[in-house]
């Protein structure tokens, strides 16, 4: 884990998401991007994409709940890793008329890792670096859907990217977001808890926090956006604000917990 050393600010289960300094980041990027470098050259043939891709499977189908008849031509996959949106776009494409995908990721190198393989027909697909630290590379209200798969729990400032979303998402937009959360390696954070307490007699990170689940709305409205609206079939066409919705697929339950801006499934 890319954890810089102990000024970690947690507060209520969940790191703070203001940017007051570098040394309140709970993750090193320079790390973080070392990390990503060397799974592109150690895991050149994908055999340990399995769960990522079947995240994002599940991910981008979901866009086929929203609105039969909506169409969102211009996507953007936040933290595209080496490209597991783009690999499972092909029905929702068609069916959603999706023409252009923005991939956005930290290490250039993962990101084209995987650059020929399974492009969706009809969609014209970009590669960009990206920082967390950067805004969107986007003029406000230019994107119909932003995709982010399993990226979101390595973002030191989710209010501030929250916020660039909802900058650039049209007014009829949605984001559609699955990242690590709720009670994701509890047994582990116990056992390091136990073990470094009576060897070494004190505690220190070796876990990243996670968002619980029923938090994601309170860094939403962090965000400057609106209060959830539980709304079981949500039409984005008369609302004046984007759609969000999260997904915490490792949370401990059985059913997968969703938290949502105008949209609780």
């Amino acid at each position: 884990m890319a954890l810089t050393s102990p000024r970690i600010h947690v507060r209520n289960g969940i790191f703070c998401a203001r940017r007051m300094s570098s040394q309140a980041s709970v993750f090193d990027n320079k790390v973080k991007k070392a990390h990503r470098d060397r799974i592109a050259t150690v895991y050149q043939h994908g055999n340990y994409d399995y769960l990522r891709d079947e995240i994002a499977s599940r991910l981008v189908d979901r866009l086929n709940d929203v609105s039969p008849s909506k169409k969102f031509p211009v996507a953007v996959d936040l933290g595209a890793f080496s490209g597991h949106v783009r690999k499972t776009l092909e029905y929702t494409a068609k069916n959603k008329g999706i023409s252009k995908l923005h991939q956005l990721e930290q290490s250039e190198m993962l990101l084209n890792r995987d650059k020929h393989q399974n492009h969706p027909d009809g969609v014209d697909v970009s590669y960009s670096v990206w920082d967390e630290d950067q805004k969107l590379p986007f003029d406000t209200d230019s994107i119909d859907v932003v995709f982010s798969s399993m990226a979101l729990h390595w973002i030191n400032d989710l209010p501030g990217v929250f916020k660039e979303v909802h900058r650039v998402l049209k007014p009829d937009g949605v984001f559609l977001g699955a990242m690590l959360g709720g009670a994701t390696l509890q047994e582990l954070r116990s056992s390091f808890a136990v073990a470094e307490q009576e060897r070494k007699g004190g505690l220190s990170p070796h876990v990243s926090p996670f968002v619980r689940d029923g938090e994601i709305g309170g860094l939403i409205q962090a965000a400057g956006n609106p209060k959830p609206n539980p709304n079981p079939n949500p039409n984005p066409n008369p609302n004046p604000n984007p759609n969000y919705t999260i997904f915490l697929p490792s949370s401990h339950s059985s059913n997968t917990r969703v938290s949502s801006h105008t949209d609780i499934m």
